[in-house]
């Protein structure tokens, strides 16, 4: 990614919408937009579509229909800072709300704001990388200290996370993301069996227990417990 673009979840941030949001506005707006794709395949929004999505957002928080956004587009790109058509019945009402959504658009892009953005966009990689390397560790702590009756299981579910953790230090911000949200539920998944297994185990042992009892035996202790597993001699 060069200097002077941002991937996806930066823009969505910097203009407070969801990338959900953005995806639906670049195909309602696709001749307005470029957002070339990287080597990873991820979006990359230069300046030029940072200024649109501006302008399509500051004029959603004025509820204008895509039909006003449209023409607007158009009249931006015929005349940058001016706004002088004909008024049609439902289409264009008030000229000074576009002329203030345009004069912000130009000072958003020329702010400092956007330099820092730009330039904090290497420090947030960094940062993310040192995050998955903590979670990695953590998942291997887990790994160290899971049941042992059940370590063999365990542990291939376990390590198929941390590999997975691994692969994001190496791809897209966007795919980054994407495998974050499906780690987190594999780890769920992964504590709901061990926890389904050992209430499993705990039902045998209790419906072993209960039977003694009916037998009236009142001896209870290691012997009669290895005896349930088969581990007595």
């Amino acid at each position: 990614m060069t200097s002077n673009t941002m991937m996806i979840s930066r823009v969505a941030s910097m203009l407070n919408v969801s990338r959900h949001t953005l995806k639906i506005w670049e195909e309602q707006f696709a001749p307005f937009l470029t957002i070339p794709r990287d080597e990873n395949n991820a979006r990359t929004y230069t300046i030029g579509d940072i200024e649109v999505l501006q302008l399509i957002n500051n004029m959603k928080e004025s509820r204008a229909g895509d039909d006003v956004i449209t023409n607007t587009l158009e009249l931006r790109i015929k005349e940058p800072l001016k706004v002088e058509v004909k008024e049609s019945p439902g289409v264009i009402t008030d000229h000074e709300n576009i002329n203030l959504s345009l004069s912000k658009i130009v000072s958003f892009v020329e702010s400092e704001e956007v330099k820092k953005l730009l330039k904090m966009d290497e420090t947030v990689k960094r940062m993310e990388k040192d995050i998955v390397h903590q979670v990695h560790e953590i998942v291997h702590e887990e790994i160290a200290t899971a049941s042992d009756a059940h370590a063999t299981i365990n542990q291939m579910e376990l390590s198929a996370i941390g590999k997975k953790l691994d692969n994001l230090a190496d791809v897209s911000v966007d795919e980054r993301e994407f495998y974050q949200d499906e780690v987190k539920l594999e780890r769920k998944l992964s504590e709901e069996r061990i926890s389904a297994r050992e209430e499993r185990l705990m039902a045998v042992v209790q419906d072993r227990f209960r039977d003694e009892s009916r037998s009236h035996d009142t001896k209870w202790g290691v012997t009669k417990i290895k005896n349930i597993f088969g581990f007595a001699k």
